[in-house]
């Protein structure tokens, strides 16, 4: 492994902790910035205030069905942070149904997905 690839795999672990639990291989390029906590704070308030509650009580890591989303919440936070963020989230990043989208959906996973694609 080359020390650039190596330097990679740690900012990409650093940056995204679930990395190396998802099995998500980092891009060469990749650099981590504040950008990253950001964005976990944009998605995080926006879940927020589509579910009505203080920022500080959404977990990161957590299930948004576990926190009490419904499929009409977990469809309305994925076209909000799409139009945040400016991107287009793609089916095959967090499923095709809301129900499938529910079994995976975390802020993580959204600031995971987002990061990772072209702005519109």
């Amino acid at each position: 492994m080359s020390a650039r690839t190596l330097l990679a795999s740690l900012l990409f672990v650093t940056c995204n902790p679930l990395a190396a639990e998802s099995g998500a291989q980092p891009k060469v390029d990749a650099v981590c910035t504040g950008d990253t906590r950001d964005a976990v704070e944009k998605v995080r308030n926006t879940v927020a205030r589509i579910l009505k509650k203080p920022p500080a009580q959404i977990d990161a890591s957590k299930l948004l069905v576990e926190q009490g989303a419904d499929e009409l919440d977990i469809m309305e936070v994925v076209l909000d942070i799409e139009e945040e963020f400016k991107v287009r989230i793609p089916d095959s990043a967090i499923g095709s149904t809301p129900h499938q989208i529910g079994k995976v959906l975390t802020v993580e996973k959204l600031v995971q997905v987002v990061s990772g694609l072209p702005r519109k």
